[in-house]
């Protein structure tokens, strides 16, 4: 249980008006942001002294309160890390003459890139790597010599984030990108394989992205200032005078990526904020001629583009919401002209249908679609046009497109998996419509899926709608109305992101304890097609919301979970939905833990210089223009909406060096919950000092926060002491 949950510290208040489209607010916490926030992002050892203290007391105090759970803590700590193969490697990738690879030794946070010649893809044995095959990459070298040259570490490891590895097409160099304080502000290098000497640092200012468009030619993204990606470069690493201007954005609302295409024919260069894109493309045999656009940004559309033979294959939501595939002649396109109007359809709309992803070959198209929460793959030839859907027999599971070099080829690769059932690889063949187990994650400790149940559960929302939920538990453990188990609900619901229903370890440490663990597909996601998305954003905002605490009240009338047994896990925009489910519902759960949660909504949108904000407009208006945008908002925001109450426990984590929450909105959100706490229950804060986004770095690293993250679930359902016997094992 919690320890000494007295003297929480307390947060000077400095009143601070802010008037707005004739609306006025006050921010008694505005100065926990430090106003030089952007230097803060790549040196955290600026950060303002007033603030760093305060922090530091909120670290100080959540360790406090943490006491008692530092054994528990090492013990959880421990099985997670039990649960991972100390010596792994990933399935080889064929690419010509050699095959790649990704290797864990004993003790790595982030492991070695390798390579040795190709494996014979038709043979149904698993393909092993010698222990003298070449390295491409050793990132744990790289780690190491990143923390004895970063003065600002002290007492712990440095950050270290490994982006884009990617070889060239002669197979000689490796390029690759570096975040070395978790601003995600990478460093791109590359380095030459046969002697692992440098050959050429290309800017310290990227985003991840790093592509090859030959043997010697790279392209990179620019960050600003803001951290936002605003050119995209390339250059000939002989020849740092070739270095060119290929494409530069400067509306702030815009995302850019460049990837290459399937075919490798092309590089693509994507502009698109969240309803809106448009794609450049560079010709790899011209990689320095001006790039041409195949179709300007238009409010609402969304397309992105492959290749095959002489066609582009365009997946667009052009008059169809849950999208379609189109093409076009490659030689059609004209430089300065929009190519829309000679779109022809291929595969048509099916409302329900979400087409996601489309992955080119030869004489194949290969598409990911999802059905009622469900995804499934179709292979279609292009010389017969026969096509045909790829089975599986569980009931949740999720599919990934594997990476491919190859494209003139009959085998695609791709992953499966389910909550109970660890990641499988195969190769498979599109023609034959057979396949063969490439790779199986391996855990230590023995595993046996038949021990777990997984289920599809579809919840009555308040307005009618139904919403899925996946499940899964310990089969000794089942739903029961008379002897409820604890429930851990997890949900995000914005941007159509919808969370995938794959393998975590990590979740069993949660369901051998005797939880249910439970995903809510709320609105604002995709789970039910693109609509789905729609109503959970904008006006429709608080449909998330409510999905939520619904999703949570039927698990506790269905036994699923009872009254105070159940834990609320969010993060970034799912942290939105943690601080608005609190403020409506604030004794739903026993515990609820919001990971570097987006909760001051308002303020936030109302500061076009933070990184997300000019792009994120899209997704929840814009308060400096629009008055009901600025009401609706104001209307859920969490931090304008906590008033005195009882509730829970709370653990708020965040970084230091997130440039995409601030730090300062978890901790002005915590400070606001102690002020109107009527409840002994503790309000925590842990700030990360050294990290990003994701939280600590390595594969290590994560699960110390991991760790203390149950531990906190643990003591708050201790604490609520509503457990029914022998369901909970602390």
């Amino acid at each position: 249980m919690f320890a000494d949950i007295s003297n929480p510290p307390l947060a000077s208040k400095k009143q601070q008006k802010i008037k707005q489209l004739g609306f006025t607010r006050t921010d008694p916490y505005a100065w926990m942001r430090d106003e030089n926030w952007q230097m803060v992002l790549q040196n955290p050892a600026k950060l303002n002294a007033n603030i760093s203290t305060y922090l530091h007391e909120e670290n100080v105090y959540s360790a406090q309160v943490m006491a008692h759970t530092k054994n528990l803590q090492a013990h959880i700590y421990q099985s997670l890390r039990a649960r991972i193969q100390d010596e792994q490697i990933s399935p080889p990738v064929n690419d010509g003459v050699y095959c790649y690879a990704h290797r864990y030794r004993a003790g790595d946070q982030y492991g070695v890139y390798i390579r040795q010649a190709a494996y014979d893809i038709s043979q149904p044995l698993l393909s092993s790597f010698e222990k003298e095959a070449q390295i491409v990459l050793d990132a744990e070298h790289l780690a190491c010599l990143l923390e004895k040259s970063d003065a600002s570490v002290q007492d712990k490891e440095a950050f270290f984030s490994l982006g884009a590895v990617c070889h060239s097409d002669n197979h000689r160099f490796v390029a690759y990108s570096v975040d070395a304080k978790g601003a995600e502000y990478h460093t791109i290098y590359v380095r030459d394989i046969e002697t692992q000497e440098p050959v050429i640092e290309l800017a310290n200012n990227a985003g991840e992205s790093v592509v090859w468009a030959n043997n010697t030619v790279v392209f990179w993204v620019e960050r600003n200032e803001q951290c936002r990606p605003c050119r995209v470069w390339c250059q000939d690493i002989y020849n740092p005078q070739s270095r060119v201007l290929v494409y530069e954005e400067t509306n702030p609302a815009y995302f850019i990526d460049v990837v290459r295409s399937d075919s490798r024919r092309f590089i693509y260069i994507h502009v698109h904020d969240h309803t809106s894109s448009a794609v450049w493309y560079v010709s790899c045999a011209t990689p320095f001629a001006p790039a041409k656009c195949i179709n300007t940004l238009t409010q609402g559309h969304e397309y992105s583009v492959e290749d095959s033979g002489d066609s582009f294959y365009i997946l667009t939501n052009l008059d169809a919401p849950d999208f379609k595939i189109s093409t076009v002649k490659i030689d059609q396109i004209q430089d300065g002209q929009d190519s829309q109007h000679l779109w022809q359809d291929y595969i048509a709309h099916t409302p329900g249908v979400l087409l996601l992803e489309v992955q080119l070959y030869a004489h194949y198209l290969v598409r990911l679609e999802r059905h009622n929460a469900s995804p499934r793959f179709v292979v279609l030839d292009l010389r017969t046009q026969d096509s045909h859907m790829i089975e599986f027999a569980e009931p949740l599971y999720d599919l990934v497109l594997g990476t491919n070099y190859q494209f003139d080829t009959d085998w695609m690769r791709f992953s499966f998996a389910s909550p109970r059932q660890p990641r499988q690889v195969f190769d498979y063949h599109m023609g034959e419509a057979t396949r063969i187990l490439r790779h199986e994650d391996v855990l230590p400790l023995p595993h046996n899926a038949d021990d777990y149940v997984t289920h599809r559960l579809y919840v009555p929302a308040r307005d009618g709608e139904e919403i899925p939920v996946s499940l899964i538990w310990h089969k000794d453990t089942p739903p029961d109305l008379n002897a409820p188990p604890p429930c851990w609900l997890y949900g995000y619901g914005a941007y159509g992101i919808t969370i995938p229903t794959g393998f975590r370890s990590s979740v069993l440490e949660i369901t051998n304890r005797g939880f249910v663990y439970a995903i809510a597909h709320i609105r604002g996601g995709m789970a039910k097609g693109y609509h789905w998305y729609q109503q959970g954003k904008l006006a429709d905002k608080c449909n998330s919301f409510n999905d939520f605490v619904d999703v949570g009240n039927a698990l506790i009338a269905q036994g699923y979970s009872a009254p105070n047994a159940l834990i609320a896990h969010g993060g970034s925009a799912g942290g939105l939905l943690m601080g608005a489910v609190l403020n409506q519902a604030p004794n739903l759960f026993a515990g609820m833990i919001a990971a570097v949660p987006f909760v001051d909504v308002l303020n936030t949108m109302s500061d076009p210089s933070l990184p997300l904000t000019p792009p994120e407009w899209q997704e929840w208006g814009n308060p400096l223009v629009d008055a009901q945008a600025y009401k609706t908002i104001q209307s859920y925001c969490p931090y304008e909406n906590v008033k005195d109450n009882r509730f829970s426990a709370v653990l708020a984590t965040t970084s230091i060096s997130d440039p995409r929450v601030g730090y300062w909105e978890a901790a002005k959100w915590i400070a606001r919950l102690r002020e109107c706490q009527k409840e002994s229950a503790p309000l925590l804060l842990k700030v990360n000092m050294q990290a990003g986004h994701q939280g600590a770095s390595g594969r290590y690293g994560a699960l110390e926060e991991t760790a203390f993250t149950y531990a906190f679930a643990l003591a708050a359902l201790a604490y609520k002491q509503d457990i029914s016997p022998g369901r909970l094992t602390l």
